[in-house]
């Protein structure tokens, strides 16, 4: 199928093609269109969605044209009769290249209003997000009611710790404990970290009663609350891994969201991380698979309160 141009007959492969010839100056006349011609030239403009983008006009005939220059020159050459004046000529012209001008100015103004309308959308959908989040957010207090009410803290293999952290100290101050503690490399910076999130409570209150506790002066075995399992009993090897678990899983979110926003935006939200200390984020993540370095965050830790002896 053919795009015949109404004014030259030149067929085009491609209406954009058309389109293209159209919109350039004086494409095939170089005079004002006769009135057969402006009506083959609306009737293929409504047949095939032609977009004119010829916005300066001239007063004296139906000469149209993008650009200010070019309307000056036609004006200026004579051909158009009611414009041989040139001080006239100049005003006029002016007067079309400022409404231009400000036509743009509006384009620019309705473009920057869009796209912070988009912005300001988008934080809103976020924020959304993280109330709808924290309203469904998991409970990790029990109620323990034996003659003195006081609250305990739940432990899960689900928790996740970093959520815990995020909902005591915001998420800045989550991700940059969590990321000296991951480049510290020692037991005590991963005991600070389970701490934090099982010592205090979702309104940042400090927990005065650890949330397990050995079941017997030989430390083998620890009693809990689980939300999931309600009150369990487990081999001291069992909750250790459990716990290392929860740090390996905490380290591993916060290096992706470091990462993801060292790569990905100018401002470097949390400092991003250079090779060196991806490596050692990865060596101090190995460690927490060794069986003696679990046991040992257990002996730092104050999640774990010693068995009360009985009196005699």
């Amino acid at each position: 199928m053919g795009f015949d141009c109404p004014l030259c007959n030149h067929v085009f492969s491609g209406r954009s093609a058309l389109e293209n010839h159209l919109n350039r100056l004086n494409c095939c006349v170089s005079s004002p269109l006769t009135e057969e011609q402006q009506e083959r030239l609306d009737e293929v403009i409504v047949t095939y969605d032609i977009k004119i983008i010829k916005p300066l006009l001239c007063d004296g005939c139906d000469f149209r044209t993008n650009r200010a220059y070019n309307l000056k020159r036609h004006k200026e050459s004579g051909t158009c009769s009611n414009f041989k004046n040139s001080a006239n000529i100049k005003k006029k012209n002016d007067n079309q290249v400022a409404k231009v001008n400000d036509l743009n100015k509006l384009m620019d103004i309705v473009s920057s209003l869009s796209q912070r309308m988009e912005a300001t959308e988008s934080r809103i959908g976020a924020t959304e997000s993280r109330i709808e989040a924290t309203e469904n957010r998991p409970n990790h207090v029990h109620n323990n009611n034996t003659g003195n009410s006081f609250n305990v803290m739940c432990i899960d293999s689900t928790d996740n710790l970093l959520q815990m952290l995020t909902t005591r100290m915001g998420r800045r101050g989550a991700i940059e404990l969590t990321k000296q503690s991951a480049l510290t490399m020692s037991v005590e910076s991963d005991s600070r970290l389970l701490d934090h999130a099982y010592m205090t409570d979702e309104d940042n209150n400090e927990i005065t009663t650890p949330p397990a506790t050995f079941t017997s002066s030989k430390e083998t075995e620890v009693e809990y609350e689980s939300r999931i399992h309600g009150h369990k009993t487990e081999n001291i090897v069992t909750f250790a891994d459990m716990l290392s678990s929860l740090i390996k899983n905490c380290y591993s979110e916060a290096l992706s969201i470091i990462i993801d926003d060292r790569d990905h935006k100018q401002s470097k939200t949390y400092g991003g991380l250079d090779d060196y200390e991806i490596g050692l984020w990865a060596q101090h993540q190995a460690k927490l698979t060794d069986n003696k370095y679990k046991k040992n965050i257990l002996k730092h830790t104050a999640l774990i309160a010693k068995k009360p002896k009985r009196s005699i």
